[in-house]
């Protein structure tokens, strides 16, 4: 998501950027999670963070540079995709079973720049069967959504495109009461001001 980077802004917020580039990265738009959220309603849409990154060389003073090198870039914005297995070698097999993945939704997107997400878990349980991202199921009562985070976090449930709780925690289990499209978003406040983290796909409860 180009979203990402809309703070960016002239000379002297440039130059900011590239010494401290991850404190100018705001998180996707309100409206561009509210479109996503819409076509969610409709049909099943996989959201995966983005680089539009192209090491652009600059010149300040005369001085060229590289904006943005991709070496440090690809330490802001990743895509986590969890397989069925591991990888095994195949490179056939492996990138099928990772394009699978992605295709179904098996999904989230952080920015790890502050803070690793390896760890981050978003499932529903509903009697013994366990429902992860992208998965779609009938509700029939008695589900339990559940989020596990690497650290305490300001955890946000978004249910059908609104925030149905909130939380600061690690850790955070709420009863489903009602089918619905839910998805998680985590924030982490690091030198004052809240920032995006962890944004995952959603479990789809019909």
């Amino acid at each position: 998501m180009t979203d990402w980077q809309s703070s960016l802004q002239g000379y002297f917020s440039g130059l900011l950027s590239f010494l401290f580039p991850a404190h100018f990265l705001k998180g996707p738009r309100r409206i561009t999670l509210a479109r996503w959220d819409a076509l969610n309603q409709s049909r099943k849409t996989v959201g995966i963070g983005e680089l539009d990154n192209h090491a652009t060389i600059k010149k300040i003073m005369g001085i060229p540079f590289v904006a943005f090198p991709f070496d440090r870039a690809f330490r802001f914005i990743r895509t986590h995709v969890l397989t069925e297995d591991k990888f095994s070698g195949d490179s056939g097999r492996d990138m099928n079973m990772l394009y699978q993945a992605l295709l179904y939704g098996r999904c989230y997107f952080a920015l790890e720049y502050f803070r690793r997400t390896r760890g981050f878990q978003f499932w529903i349980q509903q009697g013994e069967k366990e429902f992860q991202m992208g998965d779609c199921f009938q509700f029939s009562g008695n589900a339990q959504l559940s989020v596990s985070c690497p650290e305490k976090a300001y955890i946000r449930i978004i249910r059908n495109g609104r925030e149905s709780i909130q939380a600061v925690s690690s850790r955070l289990s709420i009863p489903v009461k009602e089918a619905g499209v839910y998805r998680v978003e985590v924030y982490l406040k690091l030198a004052g001001k809240v920032r995006p983290w962890i944004f995952s796909n959603p479990i789809f409860v019909a």
